[in-house]
Order: structure tokens, then sequence, then C-alpha cells
């Protein structure tokens, strides 16, 4: 038996609003920065994916360290918004497209 797919809803996945959500946003931002230069020690990263991206949050801090960047969502309501998504070296597309993979 097949049972639906569950769709996610902006309340399942935003644990704070207001001052909690943006120290949470430097946090994490701060921490996955780390991360990636310390990979980048090893080698010039030359793609990263953001799997599960939301919105987007933490996908401009990977184009800081990868020279192409692809955050992608499966629910195409979270990667409509907000309406900024081609900036520089980073897009958000839904996970439907394969618009992000390379030949």
């Amino acid at each position: 038996m097949t049972s639906a797919r569950h769709k996610w809803t902006l309340e399942e996945v935003v644990d704070s609003v207001g001052p909690g959500a943006i120290l949470r946003n430097y946090v994490e931002q701060r921490d996955v920065r780390a991360c990636l230069l310390a990979a980048a020690v090893h080698g010039p990263i030359r793609r990263a994916a953001d799997v599960g991206c939301g919105y987007g949050r933490l996908t401009p801090v990977l184009s800081e360290v990868a020279s192409e960047v692809w955050g992608l969502e499966r629910e195409s309501d979270s990667s409509q918004k907000p309406n900024f998504y081609r900036l520089n070296r980073w897009s958000v597309c839904p996970c439907q497209t394969t618009a992000w993979i390379s030949p």
C-alpha cells in the first residue's frame, strides 16, 4: 500500500521567529562557513548543492567557497519565496527539475 507524499509546511520546518530566528540563522551560517573553509583547505570546491534548502537561507553561504551552487527543494512553494534566486553564482530550483545536473 502506497501512502501519499507528505508536503511540509512552513510551520513544520521553522522553529523560531523574530530575534531567535535571526540568532539561529547567524549560528547556522557561521558553522556552515567554518565547515566549508575547512573542506576548501584540501582544494577548490567547484560545485555545491544545498539539498532540502527551503527558500535558500544557507545557499548563498555555499557560494562564498564554491564556484557554482544549486539549492534543491522538493516543495516548490518553498523554493519560490522570496523571489530573488538567480543572483551571481547560485540558484534555487525545485527538485523536479534536472537543470542542475551537468553532462
